[in-house]
């Protein structure tokens, strides 16, 4: 059985690997309660975040990204929270109908 990689690459873009990395590392960092991992997590996640800005309308959040960011070097927990609320934040534009989340899903499945 071959897969076919071309359909795979299309799917799976830079940014979205950028995103997905930095998420397994920090929440990796947290569990370990490694803080050197999740600086690292959180790098890879804020260039994933840069890499996703399509209109000047969602640099707002990511500008409270970037406070989270830098809050994760003094105070952890709560710099971990304000990315996390600002990637909800991010996030609110695109999943605003949940049905049309889940049609937008089942497509992406029905693509491999």
């Amino acid at each position: 059985m071959f897969i076919n990689t071309a359909r795979i690459s299309n799917s799976l873009e830079t940014r979205h690997a950028f995103l997905v990395a930095g998420a397994i590392f920090t929440f990796f960092g947290a569990l370990l309660l490694d803080t050197t991992l999740m600086f690292s997590g959180n790098l890879v996640l804020s260039a994933g975040v840069l890499l996703n800005i399509k209109s000047f309308s969602s640099i707002r959040q990511y500008y409270v990204f970037l406070i989270g960011l830098f809050l994760t070097f003094k105070f952890t927990i709560l710099g971990i929270l304000v990315e996390i609320f600002a990637v909800f934040l991010w996030l609110r534009n695109f999943l605003t109908n949940p049905l049309a989340v889940l049609s937008h899903t089942k497509k992406l499945l029905y693509k491999f």
